[in-house]
């Protein structure tokens, strides 16, 4: 339904090419997960140590560009500047590394690394790998990415029995003080990359608010509900045909494809929510929802639907394992019906 009001979107803007290209990119992401959407929740567990193991090479590179996430902070200090992670002191410019898609990367490796964390000696180097990702996240200066990290991690560590709930609460409390004391052993909250990044507001975050101000603005029915065309919003901005956007799913789809495409992210919404008892019962199930959580949440600080591909792809990866387990589930139930021994011994 969105690919049906995006391209119906094309007849009315005034920057067809961006709009065009933003729809083709995006969904020729999403075809390509959905042809081995079957491979891949088949063989999560193998996807996700194999993004673990890249992220790993991702950290490496990291480090021999601007050493550990504690010395780079440090040498911010010295300098007496606020300089963000992948930030190129030389050029004025973020060198293709743009802090928050990086934060949004590390984030991500932290939830594949905490799906494959299990009751083995190997959990060590897991919790120091993951140390080093939050860090790294820090020192990118970006609070999306974090907020969508603790929005993941609460959906994954939820639990059916309240008390186990209460007891996780705990548990995270406990880690998210130690992270605390070891940001303020460093004299983190003192520094201005805090000042400026963290508390308060920021030269970019008052520009999205500009810019989310703007693309809320509508003028009569039509707009209200259609829109003012895909990738429309470029224009308005720069009154040419280029990539441009609020730095928010939602305004973006409201300015430029109208009340009607907010509708139908609304029923992607409410087509996991209704779910949610059954993520219950799958730890890979839970996973995928607290990733489609993870990239929903960044969705609403940072990029375009062209950037923020991963929150349709983990979409329908939820809905592939979600089939899977009711088709188990009903195959069980018959097998019941017809053989009651063989499948209590199954289970």
């Amino acid at each position: 339904m969105l690919l049906v009001v995006l391209c119906i979107g094309l007849l009315y803007t005034n920057a067809p090419n961006y709009g065009f290209s933003k729809i083709l990119i995006l969904y020729t992401w999403i075809i390509l997960f959905f042809l081995y959407a079957p491979v891949i929740v088949n063989n999560y567990e193998l996807y996700a140590k194999v993004s673990v193991f890249c992220g790993a090479v991702f950290l490496i590179l990291l480090y021999s560009r601007c050493g550990d996430p504690i010395s780079f902070f440090k040498s911010m200090q010295v300098q007496g500047e606020v300089v963000r992670l992948g930030f190129e002191q030389d050029s004025d410019s973020y060198g293709g590394l743009n802090p928050i898609w990086i934060a949004r990367y590390l984030g991500f490796l932290f939830l594949m690394a905490l799906f494959i964390t299990k009751k083995k000696s190997r959990n060590l180097f897991l919790y120091g790998y993951m140390l080093v990702l939050f860090l790294y996240m820090i020192t990118a200066g970006s609070k999306g990415p974090i907020i969508a990290l603790l929005g993941g991690c609460v959906i994954f560590f939820a639990n059916e029995n309240i008390s186990v709930n209460v007891k996780t609460i705990f548990f995270l409390i406990l880690i998210f003080s130690a992270f605390i004391l070891l940001l303020n052993a460093i004299d983190f909250f003192s520094s201005s990359f805090f000042i400026e990044r963290y508390s308060g507001k920021n030269t970019s975050a008052e520009e999205r608010e500009v810019l989310i101000d703007v693309a809320l603005q509508f003028s009569g029915i039509v707009s209200f509900l259609f829109g003012t065309g895909t990738g429309n919003f470029g224009y308005v901005i720069n009154h040419k045909d280029a990539r441009r956007y609020p730095h928010n799913i939602l305004a973006e789809l409201y300015f430029e494809n109208g009340i009607i495409s907010l509708v139908i992210l609304a029923l992607i919404y409410i087509s996991v929510l209704k779910y949610h008892k059954l993520i219950f019962k799958s730890r890979k199930l839970r996973m995928l929802v607290a990733t489609f959580v993870y990239f929903g949440l960044n969705s609403m600080f940072s990029g375009d639907l062209l950037a923020n591909e991963y929150f349709f792809i983990f979409f329908i990866l939820f809905h592939f394992k979600k089939l899977m387990i009711q088709k188990t589930e009903k195959l069980e139930m018959q097998l019941e019906q017809f053989n009651p021994d063989i499948a209590a011994y199954l289970k």
